[in-house]
């Protein structure tokens, strides 16, 4: 990046958060004389792609060893900030209610980092260039800042308190409501799928409605088992769990099916005492930070006790034997059903729900699932896995390497040969985790770099697999693609679903993520690029790169899927990855094993 400035660069810039934004400032010129500059790479792609218009996004302006040390900074605020909301606000809640919670850390530890994280990376950025482009003037549309938090908070509000002696202005305009779009986009692609695929929509809804069946009426002298969906890797449980009572919760219900709750929310006050407890009170993240804290908390708390309350008197008469969650409990009412579990020292099992955990170091996954669970039913990653990642922390936890249950190899009907698929990696925004992972401008380049390659190339089926109902929020390079003639775009089928259909010769995931595990037992060549902010550890590495063809950057990946093309490229087939961290033989049986085994005691 060249961050020399000339002198007839103008001293003025926009700050722009979505497509809806950015063709609010075409069609009223306000690009014209400022720079502009963007928190989701969606703008970027599009007024480039569109309009010739250059902005760029303020991820471009942090290094990764910046990000990093903005993720650890964010991490330990977070950290101390709850530690003593937990100290100096949960006693008077539980001295109203009798009972020894937690709150804070359960429902914030995971997202509160995010959240902040958000925060400090666009303030920092900001900063950045307001310095190296000398601005007198910069302009922000508004934007609400509630991805992860129930608050009204805003770009207005944040713009406040982080950049006071900086002159600013907010751009505000007549818009649909921030969800419209997306619904009534979903929407269609829904009612394009039964078009298209009625058995398949039907086969679906029918799944949902048996799996979503109502729970009996619990019986007496059976164990009780509390089960909380979404259940991903455990959702066979459902169906398997007959001879236990099952208090099952819907996703982010307050009471188990098949119970009735006459009270809607609990009466508590809870009194903040103007945070006068809390260290760096002026740090203006630290402040905005408290703020949505004490919005969401009030807002939400009522219910969240109602549910703790609910619970507590289904407990007596029906003592649970064990808890299980397939998604981590680190949000909302989930996170405090399970916390009081655990406070009732009730067995909780927990289980992997995805990539990228025993592999790559990311440490805030001790704060989603590591952190909730006495057991933990891993795709393969093993204690001594994590050791090595993390040899400073303490590993709590029983892990059980049991497998992904729906990742073992099958023989399926005739499928139609296709030449590439690419299951493009989804967007986020600076305020919704973008800056965990690829930084944005870094990810919609490479995405760009090789939706034209791909393009280029004649005569080939290539498939292009976004994730299901996507839209300009989750994909920055939808804009793009449209125009690209050359590649057919699937977005109405999962990918475990897409596979069954199709068989790749070639694989390009250019992100690591959740696709590589759904793919990697097929009969396909796999090319892969790295992620500078959540990096493999090295005996993962040195398996994986014995299966996929290994790149970090785009130029690199290129050059190996023209030799591939060219028939010049070695075939890889190794499944030493694929055993260590994915695929385990008869993972139904030994999870339902071990359900059994934990409910009797003997674990």
């Amino acid at each position: 990046m060249d961050t020399k400035v000339k002198n007839n660069i103008k001293s003025k810039a926009i700050i722009i958060h979505s497509v809806d934004d950015a063709k609010h400032c075409v069609q009223n010129k306000l690009y014209e004389g400022a720079l502009l500059f963007s928190t989701h790479a969606s703008v970027d792609v599009y007024l480039k792609g569109i309009h010739g218009i250059n902005c760029q996004s303020l991820s471009k302006y942090l290094t990764i060893e910046e990000i990093k040390n903005l993720k650890n900074i964010s991490s330990d605020a977070v950290d101390k900030i709850l530690h003593a909301l937990d100290i100096n606000v949960s006693p008077s809640i539980n001295n109203q209610l009798c009972l020894k919670m937690r709150y804070f850390v359960p429902l914030y530890s995971y997202c509160g980092k995010y959240h902040y994280s958000g925060y400090l990376n666009f303030f920092e950025a900001v900063k950045k260039v307001t310095n190296i482009y000398k601005l007198g003037e910069i302009s922000f549309y508004n934007c609400k800042l509630n991805s992860y938090f129930d608050t009204d908070s805003d770009i207005g509000y944040a713009v406040s308190l982080f950049f006071r002696d900086q002159e600013t202005k907010i751009i505000e305009y007549p818009r649909i409501s921030e969800n419209r779009n997306d619904n009534i986009e979903m929407m269609l692609k829904k009612i394009k799928i039964i078009k298209q695929m009625p058995i398949y929509a039907i086969e679906r809804f029918l799944e949902r409605m048996l799996a979503n069946r109502k729970y009996r009426k619990l019986a007496k002298g059976c164990k009780n088992i509390l089960l909380f969906d979404p259940l991903y890797n455990l959702e066979f449980l459902k169906k398997e769990l007959r001879k236990y009572n099952i208090l099952f919760y819907r996703t982010d219900s307050g009471i188990p099916e098949g119970f009735n709750s006459k009270e809607k929310t609990a009466n508590t006050k809870v009194n903040f005492n103007g945070f006068d407890f809390v260290k760096d009170i002026e740090n203006p993240i630290t402040k905005i930070f408290l703020n949505d804290i004490e919005k969401d908390f009030s807002k939400n708390i009522g219910k969240y006790l109602a549910a703790i309350d609910a619970l507590g008197k289904i407990e007596r008469d029906y003592p649970i034997a064990l808890g299980i969650w397939g998604n981590p409990p680190y949000e909302k009412t989930k996170a405090l059903i399970f916390e009081y579990l655990k406070l009732k020292n009730i067995n909780i099992l927990g289980a992997q729900h995805g990539c990228l955990y025993g592999e790559c170091f990311e440490p805030w996954h001790f704060d989603s699932d590591f952190n909730r669970c006495d057991v933990y039913v891993s795709y393969g990653f093993t204690e001594s896995d994590l050791k090595r990642l993390y040899p400073y922390r303490e590993v709590a936890i029983k892990i059980f390497p049991l497998g992904a249950v729906n990742n073992s190899p099958k023989n399926s009907r005739r499928k139609k040969r296709i030449d590439i698929l690419f299951p493009i990696t989804n967007s986020f925004s600076f305020f919704n985790g973008g800056m965990a992972r690829t930084p944005l401008d870094k990810l919609a380049e490479r995405q760009v770099l090789l939706l034209e390659y791909l393009n280029s190339l004649e005569g080939l089926k290539i498939y292009i697999k976004p994730f299901n109902y996507s839209y300009t929020k989750k994909y920055s390079v939808l804009s793009v693609l449209r125009k690209m003639e050359n590649l057919k775009v699937v977005d109405h089928l999962s990918l475990g679903k897409f596979i069954e259909f199709y068989s790749p010769r070639a694989i390009l995931i250019e992100n690591p993520s959740q696709p590589l595990f759904d793919v990697l037992h097929l009969d396909t060549e796999i090319f892969l690029m790295s992620d500078p902010l959540l990096p493999y550890d090295g005996q993962a590495l040195k398996e994986l790169e014995m299966r996929v063809h290994y790149a970090e950057d785009t130029a690199n990946v290129i050059c190996k899927l023209n030799l591939f093309l060219k028939g010049k490229l070695e075939k890889k087939r190794d499944d030493t990855f694929y055993r260590h961290y994915v695929y385990k033989e008869n993972a139904k049986e030994n999870i339902l094993r071990l359900v059994d085994n934990l409910v009797e005691g003997h674990i």
